[in-house]
């Protein structure tokens, strides 16, 4: 085990149809931070309380819009992190390729963040249009090639090919480099069957993330419920 990514999901109550239009609705009326800053703190508890094994890691994500926003010198996710009783070595900070234009404001945040001893993961590597550049800029401490390449690749040689080719650039870079998306066993073995290529004899896709490793477990409070609960699926080594 590697470490577990807390997924942030509005409660039944709220009308929400899951997380994704709860922060379209939040970007709309400029409250992407707030939200992201409240998901971040009760992934932060939910992790304390739930005495994680000392040597897992914790992956949050953090919005675009939220890095952006601080890449002037905001502290408050350190603050988040003291008060969990945590450690920032622990806590690995996701950010998606899928950016737009603000590259170079992400950018400035996650080196504070790796200067404050967060480490650092690319998420849904392959999907966006800054992939490239983003592995080329950021000294990711992970890379999580996206699900949708990881399903295509066992069958489709042109997205086995983007898959060697993000994973080869990625392990070329110090990355540990995770698949997402293994739910059988049949991607389980394709990911373990690629054991080198040209550059970097050796193992390039190092772990992986999915149902067939670890399914998501939701805690429901046992009184009033809260904006968000809280699921856990792991990461591992394949």
């Amino acid at each position: 085990l590697i470490g577990i990514e807390a997924l942030s999901r509005p409660h039944e109550d709220y009308g929400f149809s899951g997380p994704t239009e709860a922060f379209v609705i939040a970007a709309q009326v400029g409250l992407v931070h707030e939200l992201d800053v409240l998901c971040m703190t009760r992934s932060l508890q939910s992790a304390a309380e739930a005495d994680l094994p000392a040597d897992a890691l914790l992956f949050v994500n953090l919005a675009p819009n939220t890095l952006e926003r601080d890449a002037g010198e905001s502290d408050w996710l350190s603050v988040a992190v003291a008060e969990a009783q945590l450690l920032p070595s622990s806590i690995v900070v996701e950010v998606t390729e899928r950016i737009g234009s603000r590259v170079g404001p992400v950018i400035k945040s996650l080196e504070r963040l790796r200067e404050d001893g967060f480490k650092v993961a690319l998420d849904d590597v392959g999907t966006g249009n800054s992939g490239l550049e983003m592995l080329r800029r950021v000294d990711a401490d992970y890379v999580k090639i996206d699900c949708s390449i990881v399903n295509a690749a066992t069958t489709e040689p042109n997205a086995r090919a983007v898959l060697m080719a993000m994973a080869t650039f990625a392990s070329q870079t110090g990355a540990f480099v995770i698949a997402e998306g293994i739910e059988d066993e049949e991607t389980l073995d394709f990911l373990r069957s690629i054991e080198e290529s040209d550059l970097r004899p050796g193992r390039i896709i190092e772990g992986g993330q999915g149902l067939k490793l670890g399914r998501p477990a939701q805690e429901v409070p046992d009184h009033a419920p809260s904006v968000l609960e809280t699921a856990a699926p792991a990461i591992a080594a394949v």
